[in-house]
């Protein structure tokens, strides 16, 4: 393990729309690309955005990758759960999380700890972590707890307008056992479970009894006092309820 000084570090912003595009010029054409609605649309509602975690000589040693979604798209004629089942199966589960008009189930307000309420859907964005990882030879410093925590003092014009992110803590693709490994399964459960502790001990928690987590910006937001122990065990799948599930199959919209 390389030994590194937590004080040394810090994160590098980058960000990207979907649907960013360049110059044809070197088709020869000299035309910017088209977008059609669809991506416009894409573009205006989602932001890629990614965060080095490079050390006082500028290495890369770990890496956050996350989303932004401009939420108040949603609320006024609804469209949320067709968008996010059109993006990936991760972002239709994630969306499930949420009504047509990207508000919180009230459900998840009830379920577990009971801390989570309407106010984490009240501003126009939240944000997604998409995956956390730290290379190997760093590992086992707190360096991905670093990273989360140190997210929250971010200035980038993405990260400064939320109040919530969430997250769904699971290995890194990089990271997860192959298809082939006889224990794959206790392989991915034990990697699993080291990441919710990583997010749990930078102040996430459980949403619900589902395997997504939120984080609460607001220090003394009643989630802030629930102690890590304390936290609701995951007991329940996200999907859509049979009403969504009509809706979506009524409109093709399912995602494949």
């Amino acid at each position: 393990m390389t030994q590194l000084d937590l004080s040394t570090l810090s994160l590098c912003y980058h960000s990207r729309q979907p649907n960013d595009y360049e110059s044809d010029s070197e088709n020869g054409t000299g035309e910017e690309g088209y977008l059609d609605e669809e991506s416009e649309r894409q573009n205006r509602v989602k932001t890629v955005l990614w965060y080095e975690i490079v050390d006082a000589s500028g290495n890369e040693v770990g890496r956050i990758n996350a989303w932004i979604f401009r939420t108040k798209e949603f609320q006024d004629e609804g469209g949320w759960l067709m968008f996010m089942d059109e993006e990936s199966q991760e972002t239709h589960e994630f969306s499930c999380l949420f009504t047509d008009r990207a508000l919180l189930k009230p459900q998840f307000s009830r379920e577990g700890t009971g801390v989570w309420g309407a106010e984490v859907t009240e501003r126009p964005f939240i944000a997604y972590i998409e995956g956390i990882r730290v290379e190997p030879e760093y590992r086992g410093q707190g360096i991905g707890r670093w990273a989360l925590e140190r997210l929250l003092d971010v200035k980038d014009p993405y990260f400064g307008t939320v109040d919530f992110i969430f997250a769904w803590p699971t290995p890194h693709p990089k990271d997860a056992p192959k298809r082939d490994d006889p224990n794959r399964e206790q392989i991915w459960d034990s990697q699993t479970a080291r990441a919710v502790k990583t997010f749990q001990r930078a102040g996430y928690r459980r949403l619900g009894t589902t395997a997504f987590f939120c984080l609460a910006r607001d220090p003394n937001h009643p989630s802030r006092r629930i102690a890590l122990e304390q936290d609701a065990q995951y007991s329940t799948d996200v999907g859509l309820s049979d009403e969504e599930f009509v809706k979506m199959l009524g409109l093709d919209a399912l995602p494949r």
